[in-house]
């Protein structure tokens, strides 16, 4: 009984609290659900997803997810330039403040994913402190994505369909 008198009682719960989605980055670049839909590989990759767009949720019919959701075959990554800040570019963001549309936050929201975004920062940041570069956006993507590989990241051969 509640403090009226009226009987209540716990429909459903959490197993553990956690946030899913948050605030994003406006970046240098941006990973948009119609890159998706076009099977367009960015220039820059630095981690490689599966083209999914919308949420996992059961509980659509009640408005707690997207409508729009699905998988669509293939891959895409994120961008280099979706971790760089467009209004100032000393800083490097990872995880699931990336510059990515709302609707594709089931695509890189996950650990995985949000792990090699730090990665490929942590490698990015290395590479400007060492060479004295005073922004991110001076990182020559070959020698990024050649850490990332040195580190056995897994990243597609350059030639390959879509890259």
């Amino acid at each position: 009984m509640d403090a009226r008198g009226a009987a209540s009682f716990l429909v459903n719960a959490a197993q553990q609290v956690c946030v899913r989605s948050g605030r994003h980055i406006c970046g240098v670049a941006k990973l948009t659900e119609e890159m998706l839909a076009r099977d367009d590989m960015p220039a820059e990759p630095v981690v490689h997803i599966i083209r999914r767009y919308g949420s996992h949720s059961t509980e659509q019919k009640r408005g707690f997810a997207p409508a729009k959701r699905g998988t669509l075959g293939g891959f895409s990554a994120v961008p280099y330039g979706a971790l760089i800040p467009e209004e100032f570019d000393n800083v490097l963001a990872s995880g699931r403040c990336i510059s990515v549309d709302e609707g594709l936050m089931d695509t890189i929201r996950m650990m995985t994913t949000c792990m090699a975004t730090g990665q490929a920062a942590g490698i990015a940041a290395s590479i400007a402190i060492r060479r004295g570069l005073r922004g991110m956006t001076e990182v020559p993507y070959a020698e990024l994505r050649q850490g990332l590989l040195d580190r056995q990241c897994i990243l597609f051969p350059v030639g390959t369909p879509g890259e």
